[in-house]
């Protein structure tokens, strides 16, 4: 990717001041989930309608409405925007090649310009900064988010066909049965409104932290269970899997968020950067 002109795998090395605490990873998701004035608040600026209960190997849709019955316009959010300019940039099967144009990659620039300029970021570079993982320069931060969620790799037959920008917050498909991430809850919107998607009940929910678990069809794809928050700004969610990343790669991150406990689980791909970031929800 033209983009990343450094050795990504020495940068995620991440030569870092030492072991982040648990109360520590409280204390900056808590002070950024403050400051974020993006985030939209479930029953006050969304709507949302879970219909049926399901279970993982009921086939039937037990939801014949939409998951979401009220958002207001996303555009008008700059980073929202920025954001969804990136949704329609991916070819979803694993096993096509999906390498970003130049035009994309300016898209994908633009959004890291705009998610950094928010106070949940610039809290963001200041507590990895403190941790070490990274330095003043701005310019630094830009490229280790570069490489964490927009290098491209393979998840099949060495195909370059995903990131994990791609498999984390737009969804992909494996031999057209099977959806796999798609985590966020404005890609579904945007899926659900263009007729892409068909939401097909519920599993489980985490009503306190807005995290619910879906049953979600894509074209013949279904995601039999798949957890998201619902809500939540870009740069929150970018922030928070980032940062889980980095302190807990490959393991469960744990956090105190206004009184409750959130887990996000992520996994380093093969070349060390985002393989996947999502919420659990423990009944």
């Amino acid at each position: 990717m033209a983009l990343i002109t450094f050795s990504l795998l020495a940068l995620i090395t991440y030569s870092c001041n030492g072991v982040v605490t648990d109360t520590e990873l409280s204390q900056i998701m808590q002070t950024i989930w403050n400051v974020d004035v993006n985030r939209l608040d479930i029953g006050t600026d969304i709507s949302i309608n879970l219909q049926t209960h399901t279970d993982l190997y009921d086939t039937r849709d037990r939801a014949s409405g939409r998951l979401f019955t009220s958002v207001p316009d996303l555009s008008r959010k700059s980073t929202y925007k920025k954001f969804i300019a990136l949704l329609n940039n991916y070819e979803h099967p694993i096993d096509q090649t999906d390498r970003a144009s130049n035009a994309e990659e300016t898209e994908q620039m633009t959004l890291l310009n705009s998610i950094q300029g928010t106070q949940v970021w610039q809290r963001t570079r200041s507590f990895l900064k403190t941790e070490g993982y990274i330095s003043s320069s701005g310019i630094e931060l830009t490229r280790l988010l570069q490489g964490i969620w927009f290098e491209e790799y393979s998840r099949s037959s060495g195909v370059t066909g995903s990131s994990g920008f791609e498999h984390v917050f737009v969804g992909e498909t494996k031999d057209t049965d099977e959806l796999s991430g798609l985590h966020n809850w404005v890609a579904l919107y945007q899926l659900e409104q263009s007729g892409e998607a068909n939401y097909k009940g519920y599993l489980r929910t985490d009503v306190q932290n807005s995290i619910y678990e879906l049953k979600i069809q894509f074209g013949s794809a279904t995601k039999l269970g798949n957890t998201m928050f619902v809500g939540t700004s870009p740069e929150y969610e970018m922030a928070m899997y980032t940062i889980c990343f980095l302190a807990r790669p490959n393991a469960e991150c744990t956090f105190d968020l206004n009184g409750n406990s959130v887990t996000i689980q992520t996994y380093k791909s093969y070349n060390g950067v985002m393989g996947t970031a999502y919420p659990k929800i423990y009944a």
